[in-house]
């Protein structure tokens, strides 16, 4: 069974192939290295300016976190820190004035950083609702984030240490070979601008 209408596409004759050599979404080089380096190393993006401030590119953000039952609540409360922040520099006049997107690996973690938003006060204050949709912001798990696109993203990996202390070799979607790799290409390459990656995986 093929994964995608595209890979069907490709075993029809009538249909050419081309190499992807420009990026139109991405602002900055450093969020499409993954594409490059694995399906497009002519791959650009136009104009491609280099980052020089938090606000283009991509930030790693280390974190203590442990992967318990499939929620790793560290990593979700980082993740409402962020998003906290967010809102903080741009909310005005009642609404976002800069997309987010929030994304994680699995629906147990997206439904806890859904939870978390919805109990802080300062995002309440903002009027942010993680069921709604259209006011500057997305909720989404990594398979479902396809279509989407923001200005800025930030991506839980949710996966780490256990509650035995050992460090999981499951990492759900992505131990699916090629499709893995696949929709993890489509989920880092949904921001226009900023991709903040929270890990507990040194």
């Amino acid at each position: 069974k093929e994964p995608s209408l595209l890979g069907l596409a490709l075993r029809n004759r009538a249909f050419r192939a081309t190499t992807l050599q420009c990026h139109y979404r991405s602002r900055t080089e450093s969020l499409i290295r993954f594409s490059q380096r694995r399906y497009y190393p002519e791959m650009r993006t136009f104009p491609a300016p280099t980052p020089r401030t938090q606000h283009l590119g991509l930030q790693n953000v280390l974190v203590e976190g442990r992967c318990v039952g499939g929620i790793n609540e560290v990593e979700a409360q980082a993740v409402v820190d962020r998003l906290r922040a967010h809102y903080e520099m741009w909310y005005q006049d009642g609404h976002l004035t800069r997309a987010i997107g929030i994304v994680a690996f699995g629906e147990k973690q997206i439904a806890r950083i859904a939870t978390l938003a919805r109990q802080d006060k300062k995002l309440r204050e903002y009027h942010h609702n993680p069921e709604a949709e259209g006011l500057g912001y997305f909720y989404r798990t990594i398979e479902k984030v396809q279509g989407q696109q923001a200005e800025d993203m930030i991506l839980s990996l949710t996966y780490g240490v256990n509650e035995s202390g050992k460090t999981s070799q499951t990492f759900g979607e992505l131990n699916r070979g090629k499709l893995g790799e696949c929709i993890f290409n489509v989920a880092v390459t949904r921001a226009r601008s900023t991709v903040t990656m929270i890990h507990s995986i040194r």
